[in-house]
């Protein structure tokens, strides 16, 4: 089996012996219940108004409606952008040997800062990173940023620098160890049986701008149960599509 993640616009999408499969958050994006996500944009558009009134009062209505809906999505999108340099540079920090020789730009110092108290406090030996894995029964892909011996056992380890932690980072990281296969950069996508690194734990580091906190996820039969009906459900949504017949004629319209 060849794997495959290759750059898409602004994302990425995976091939397994050339057919497309989905990612692991783009499964839990389009099954998972968004209700916090919606109150988070209201919350955010009622707050870019109020913080730019002045602003937004000498604009057409059209005009402020376009800047005000689009708050929330400029908000996520640097997020996205930081979480993804943050990613970068930490890849860089844990398998380069001086880590003073990674240059950080000033507005990622708080994190990469917060990055290297994690390795100072806990001495992660990498085995592996950014290592797309793949697993073609339950038909997903994803790429786990990090595998490494650390305090006695072998670690899965996602890095996190959201605002805060929800538990589909339990279901993320459950469906990257139960990946049948890995393939690693620059590797050509060739494949490696997932088993061999012998992974036995698996955690999230919650890196912020003011400290990091290590922890711990259940990524058991229940968790990995879960996400399997969640990959089902991806996978099968076209058939809701019927679950609503033609609308019924009235029999006079029927006898003329």
């Amino acid at each position: 089996m060849t794997i495959t993640r290759r750059q898409h616009g602004r994302g990425h999408v995976y091939e397994v012996n050339g057919k497309r499969y989905p990612g692991v958050t783009t499964i839990l994006r389009s099954t998972l219940a968004k209700d916090a996500l919606v109150g988070w944009a209201a919350r955010t558009t009622a707050e870019y108004a109020l913080d730019h009134w002045a602003d937004l009062d000498a604009l057409r209505p059209s005009e402020r409606l376009k800047l005000m809906t689009g708050a929330s999505n400029a908000q996520r999108d640097a997020a996205a952008v930081r979480g993804t340099a943050v990613h970068r540079l930490a890849d860089q920090i844990v398998t380069s040997a001086d880590h003073d020789a990674v240059a950080v730009p000033d507005d990622l110092a708080a994190y990469v800062d917060s990055y290297l108290a994690f390795i100072a406090d806990h001495q992660p030996e990498p085995i592996a990173t950014e290592l797309v894995v793949a697993n073609r029964h339950a038909r997903y892909c994803g790429t786990a940023d990090l595998v490494a011996i650390m305090r006695g056992a072998t670690w899965l380890l996602e890095l996190k620098t959201s605002k805060g932690l929800r538990s589909d980072s339990a279901l993320q990281a459950c469906a990257y160890r139960h990946g049948e296969v890995y393939t690693l950069p620059g590797d050509e996508g060739r494949e490696r049986p997932l088993a061999e690194l012998g992974i036995t734990r698996t955690g999230v580091v919650h890196i912020r701008a003011g400290g990091y906190d290590l922890r711990p996820l259940d990524t058991g039969p229940t968790t990995w149960d879960y996400f399997k009906r969640l990959a089902w459900l991806y996978h099968h949504a076209d058939r809701a599509e019927g679950w609503v017949g033609e609308a019924i004629q009235p029999a006079r319209a029927l006898a003329s």
